[in-house]
């Protein structure tokens, strides 16, 4: 018979959680070893990289964050990210 519950659905929901705070949290540190010296309020923390990786995600104030990167930034390593 199958488990319907709510408690059935935590833990997958608690992996995924997971995954997706070590996927912010490498990108996050890939951010902050590429992108520091050209943008360092932005990614001078991994903890502020991190939510601008989650921003970006998000679509959230992308637009702001972009248009800052270029034009106080010239990174081209920006692009990848």
């Amino acid at each position: 018979m199958l488990d319907l519950t709510i408690s059935s659905y935590r833990m997958p929901f608690r992996w995924i959680v997971l995954l997706i705070v070590v996927f912010n949290y490498i990108l996050g540190c890939m951010c902050m070893l590429f992108l520091k010296k050209n943008d360092p309020y932005h990614f001078g923390s991994i903890s502020r990289a991190m939510v601008i990786i989650c921003l970006f995600k998000n679509l959230e104030g992308f637009i702001c964050t972009e248009r800052y990167s270029t034009q106080v930034c010239s990174s081209p390593m920006y692009w990848l990210f």
